[in-house]
């Protein structure tokens, strides 16, 4: 029997990785808004902020969106990449979500201020 050459899997297309930056700039947009727009209140010793905290809440969302976005982004990649050991596609694809997944916790618990 003929061996048969490997099949090349497509790089991801551009298309993908401007989808993940829109909403990661909107989710830095939204940040920067809720950084640079409170309602100061008080007086010369007790100054407290008032924040609209529904703008930090729609930046964390916007941040977990282009997360996952990466995910395909990141299976892909992954497929591209050429290995001894053959990996099922399913095996990338979840490779891809779990990386996508850690990092929207990650940056959803960053922009919300979380320890």
């Amino acid at each position: 029997m003929t061996a048969q050459p490997p099949v090349e899997e497509p790089v991801p297309p551009v298309r993908r990785a401007a989808a993940i930056a829109v909403s990661g700039f909107a989710s830095l947009g939204l940040i920067s808004q809720f950084l640079l727009t409170p309602k100061w209140n008080g007086g010369l010793l007790y100054k407290w902020a008032l924040l609209n905290w529904g703008e930090l809440a729609m930046a964390a969302v916007f941040a977990v969106i282009a997360c996952v976005g990466a995910g395909t982004v990141i299976a892909s990649a992954i497929a591209t990449r050429t290995t001894s050991g053959a990996r099922s596609p399913g095996a990338q694809t979840g490779t891809g979500i779990l990386a996508s997944a850690s990092l929207g916790v990650a940056s959803g618990r960053h922009v919300r201020g979380g320890r």
